[in-house]
């Protein structure tokens, strides 16, 4: 959950931006990765995170105006069509549900239009990430959480409940990475030196 966060129009179009790029590179176009963003002070917690029988799924999903099954959303639906084959194989859909019972998405495909549509007038912002690899999914959320925070927001952690473990995301701890000088002296053309280094990694934030 990020607060203290003005959402001006210059930074809905900044998040829907980097939202997409991050569904298109990293999250490979939806299939390892999808990002969910939802005006916080409209969802009831705490949350479920489930799948249900395709007929079993009505909601109004964003850009419509009445509800729809999952069926129709799949088939009638603008993007609901483009990410269809993500799903059709699937006996359930997944669905992201709030404490009242109210649906906020079914990802990867779309969010609802009641609850998982951010403007201006959004007070706190929450930010989900579900797929099938849950490395990519804390690196996507920390990318963007740290990204609110950069622009003037605060960041507050959830407790998620995953079977019997029990974790608080965004994990924002420092990772070792293997890095060798040689390598990239001799991709970037540089004579970079190992005395160098350390104040050009603290430059991009590392350690």
């Amino acid at each position: 959950i990020i607060r203290d966060l003005t959402i001006t129009s210059d930074i809905l179009e900044t998040l829907i931006d980097i939202q997409e790029k991050l569904h298109k590179t990293i999250g490979r176009k939806r299939k390892k990765c999808a990002i969910g963003m939802y005006p916080a002070e409209k969802i009831a917690f705490p949350l479920t995170f489930t799948a249900k029988k395709p007929k079993d799924i009505t909601f109004t999903p964003l850009g419509a105006t009445k509800t729809f099954t999952a069926e129709e959303i799949l088939t009638t639906h603008p993007t609901g069509k483009e990410y269809a084959h993500l799903l059709e194989k699937a006996q359930k859909y997944p669905l992201f549900i709030d404490a009242t019972g109210a649906i906020l998405s079914m990802p990867p495909i779309i969010n609802s239009a009641d609850t998982g549509q951010i403007t201006i007038a959004t007070k706190q912002l929450f930010i989900e990430c579900s797929g099938n690899h849950l490395p990519t999914l804390h690196n996507v959320l920390a990318l963007l959480t740290t990204l609110c925070a950069e622009l003037g927001g605060t960041i507050h952690g959830i407790t998620i409940e995953r079977e019997k473990e029990t974790s608080i995301t965004p994990q924002l701890t420092y990772t070792k990475k293997p890095f060798s000088l040689e390598h990239a002296n001799a991709l970037l053309g540089t004579n970079i030196t190992e005395k160098e280094l350390p104040k050009l990694c603290e430059k991009m934030g590392h350690r």
